[in-house]
């Protein structure tokens, strides 16, 4: 899995494992790690030729903004809120 940290609103750090589908990971400051569905984040990666996806070269957050940078030099962004309800959380 690899990692971007990052420090704003409670989240330290967030991580997207490409190898799992729907699996990005958000690790708070009390502890707790949110497992949340990247069906969101898949489907912004497509690129319009082929149907192909493009790889998400670097992630970042900031103000409550979830920022991915493509492979394809193209930028998708996301709403904290726009993620979804978590689908596991772990931690205290």
């Amino acid at each position: 899995m690899d990692r971007w940290n990052c420090d704003h609103g409670g989240i330290t750090a967030l991580a997207l494992d490409a190898g799992v589908k729907n699996s990005l990971a958000i690790g708070f400051a009390d502890g707790t790690v949110q497992i949340r569905d990247r069906t969101r984040l898949d489907s912004a990666r497509r690129e319009s030729q082929a149907g192909r996806r493009s790889a998400v070269l670097a992630l970042s957050f900031d103000q409550g903004l979830l920022t991915a940078v493509l492979a394809d030099h193209s930028a998708a962004a996301w709403r904290a809120a726009e993620l979804g309800a978590p689908t596991k959380t772990y931690g205290p």
